[in-house]
């Protein structure tokens, strides 16, 4: 295991802005290092790592983008209620982290408001 350290947000940065830059630090990072899976918790979210280790151990992370994480429902689409994955811990395998950052740039995610994971789950619903 490796923690990638990332840089902190800046103030009047839009949420899709700052979820950006952090995929784009993710890939950049991924060059350098191999690995089957990645844990991207928020700053304020706590991870027991050998329990998701451990889970994590049972599923193969080789294969399509997975992207993991808690189930929220909220008004992503035009305020049609939708499920997408919340992004206080959103965990992916390898995969993932290029394939997000692709949809990111094409669905213009740094100039979406409102809240970083919803302004993700609006890209990928456009693509997927």
């Amino acid at each position: 295991a490796s923690v990638i350290e990332r840089e902190e947000s800046h103030p009047g940065d839009l949420p899709g802005r700052m979820v950006l830059t952090h995929l784009q630090e993710l890939n950049d990072a991924l060059h350098e290092k191999q690995c089957d899976w990645i844990a991207l918790p928020e700053d304020d979210t706590y991870m027991n790592l050998p329990v998701v280790a451990s889970k994590l151990s049972c599923l193969d992370p080789s294969g399509p983008p997975r992207l993991l994480g808690s189930i929220w429902g909220g008004g992503i689409s035009g305020g049609k209620w939708e499920n997408f994955v919340h992004g206080s811990s959103w965990i992916m395998n390898a995969a993932a982290a290029p394939k997000l950052l692709e949809v990111a740039q094409r669905h213009g995610l740094a100039t979406r408001h409102g809240y970083g994971d919803v302004a993700l789950a609006q890209v990928l619903r456009k693509e997927f």
